[in-house]
């Protein structure tokens, strides 16, 4: 009787996730196309023309952080535009339950521009954790890109993993978690960080609702937690690197951002990587690119002008 209790909680709890997912990709569907890469699917937008500039978001993002900014329009009013959901983000499926490191993104997103076939080396532009993507390919793929625009990017390691990602990302229990409580849990929690990443500035309501109804799915928070475990050891790996970059880098940073460090990035990464320009925005948090999408433009102006 016990087991049959257990299992039917189980299914119950299952059908709970089910039920988020489903309503959340009913009310914000793909943005873009799908491109077939490696063992899947590959969900990105593509806009505008000229010179190829890649966005590559962040923690629990996906195109959208980029699509639902002001900066969208002003790139591809100039540029050919493109943004991938990382695996596991967005509409991008992971072909399985494992953690990808920072360099894993990095050799996903290579194989995905190398599907699309450009014709030109693009120039990417990475938010946060995509900030820490881009350096990885800026490393693994250094002749393969003209430079790359940091946006409040992390590169060095913040502290260990969060006891709600650790209980994410645990076998059974994570599960259980992600399929019950992470959902309301999410909810409540969800206006505060909202106010820790925009600042001063409100986060614009379409755009909130959707980062909490896709971001609260419990394949993609499950994806972004294993990943939490390892991104610290990614970037130890990659630190000594930084000094041998070769191509340019811009760095903006929000001198408000309490999810970045200024001082243990942004001011740090300057200080070791010979050709590249530190940009701090007064009265900017974190969303870099909903903030200040002007000078989001400039920066992407002067690495292709370079």
């Amino acid at each position: 009787m016990r087991a049959l209790l257990l299992l039917s909680a189980v299914l119950l709890f299952s059908g709970c996730g089910a039920i988020h997912t489903a309503l959340a990709e009913r009310h914000f569907p793909p943005q873009g196309r799908f491109l077939p890469v490696g063992t899947g699917y590959a969900h990105y937008i593509r806009a505008g023309s000229g010179s190829p500039v890649v966005y590559i978001h962040g923690s629990l993002g996906s195109t959208r952080d980029l699509t639902d900014s002001p900066t969208f329009p002003l790139l591809t009013a100039r540029y050919d535009v493109i943004a991938f959901d990382r695996p596991g983000f967005g509409y991008t499926r992971r072909p399985c339950r494992t953690a990808m490191s920072i360099e894993d993104h990095a050799r996903a997103l290579h194989g995905d521009l190398a599907a699309l076939h450009l014709t030109e080396k693009p120039l990417l532009v990475g938010h946060s954790m995509g900030g820490a993507v881009a350096l990885a390919y800026a490393e693994l793929y250094p002749d393969e890109i003209r430079g790359a625009v940091l946006l409040g990017g992390l590169a060095y390691p913040q502290g260990p993993p969060s006891a709600l990602e650790r209980l994410s990302a645990a076998p059974v229990l994570g599960d259980l978690f992600l399929q019950t409580i992470a959902q309301p849990l999410g909810a409540l929690l969800g206006p505060g960080q909202f106010k820790r990443v925009f600042g001063p500035m409100p986060a614009p309501r379409g755009y909130e609702r959707a980062v909490l109804a896709l971001g609260l799915r419990p394949a993609e928070f499950r994806a972004d937690s294993q990943d939490a475990l390892l991104v610290n050891r990614s970037l130890e790996r990659m630190i000594p690197r930084y000094p041998a970059i070769k191509v340019p880098l811009e760095i903006l940073q929000g001198e408000l951002d309490k999810n970045v460090s200024p001082e243990d990035n942004a001011v740090r990464l300057h200080a070791v990587v010979p050709n590249s320009t530190l940009v701090m925005l007064p009265g900017v948090a974190h969303a870099v690119q909903f903030a200040a999408p002007q000078q989001v433009l400039h920066a992407v102006e002067r690495l292709l002008r370079h």
